[in-house]
């Protein structure tokens, strides 16, 4: 196999960027998708959802290495209602660990909250 040119990198890498631009616009032309994302751009920036519940992290960003034989295919977004203007939130865990808005858990031990509560 031969490797690429410079100028065949850049030929790729102009067609990727092509390809991008073309997919993106082409979703931004229906007018569900837009209103999808203009929904999950809000929710965002009011911390109503996380990044991780509209982006598939391990489609994004690969797999670890000790689960390759993993073909299942998970949706991206499975929970969407678009004709109601929101997103349904996923019923939570009885054991599930509240998050912050970066993904870290949060401490539910009263006594962290740094106040004094005695009387």
């Amino acid at each position: 196999v031969e490797l690429l040119s410079r100028e065949g990198e850049i030929a790729i890498a102009k067609r990727i960027e092509a390809g991008r631009n073309t997919m993106i616009a082409g979703l931004c032309e229906s007018p569900l998708t837009f209103q999808a994302i203009t929904i999950w751009r809000d929710e965002l920036l009011n911390e109503d959802i996380l990044l991780r519940d509209v982006i598939d992290l391990e489609a994004t960003f690969g797999r670890s290495m000790g689960e390759e034989g993993d073909d299942d295919e998970t949706p991206v977004v499975n929970n969407l209602n678009v004709e109601a203007g929101k997103q349904a939130a996923p019923a939570p865990a009885a054991d599930a660990t509240e998050l912050d808005a970066d993904g870290n858990p949060i401490k539910t031990d009263d006594d962290q909250d740094g106040e004094d509560r005695r009387a």
